[in-house]
């Protein structure tokens, strides 16, 4: 019996240390995309960007099966039938050579996952996944982007 109480409080300890690590999971918070297109990106056409901070694991799923072109040409279709507590979308557009600079987001209280869709026109999921809490540069590719997290 003691050995379960042990193992409780030491499970209780780590979940309190997560939470003070990521206060913004407890309280919501703020956070900023940066981003530098190159010259000739994506065909030399501009690029769709969208952050989406899911609240819901049922939403959080489906958009995790998506591509970006599925996400943008159904993406009106999830803002209705959606309740509007499940997601957040943060929508930017911008054309090859532009320093977008840092494009500030918010997220609530309860937030699960953050999702960055971006709209190149060259096959491939073109899609992350990150924590809610997470500050992002995306490194736009010619064709694909990474995201590198900031502090």
């Amino acid at each position: 019996m003691r050995r379960l109480w042990v193992l409780l409080a030491l499970a209780l300890a780590l979940a309190a240390c997560s939470l003070v690590t990521r206060p913004g999971l407890l309280f919501g918070g703020r956070g900023v995309v940066e981003a530098r297109l190159p010259q000739g990106i994506n065909d030399n056409q501009p690029v769709a960007v969208d952050l989406v901070v899911v609240y819901d694991k049922g939403v959080e799923k489906e958009l995790l099966a998506l591509t970006a072109e599925q996400w943008f040409s159904s993406r009106s279709q999830y803002l209705q039938v959606s309740p509007t507590d499940s997601l957040q979308v943060y929508s930017w557009e911008w054309v090859p050579g532009q320093w977008a600079g840092r494009q500030p987001f918010e997220y609530r209280v309860g937030a699960l996952s953050s999702i960055v869709f971006a709209s190149y026109s060259s096959p491939g999921p073109h899609r992350a996944q990150l924590r809610p809490d997470q500050s992002l540069r995306l490194r736009m590719g010619l064709d694909d982007f990474t995201v590198e997290v900031i502090r």
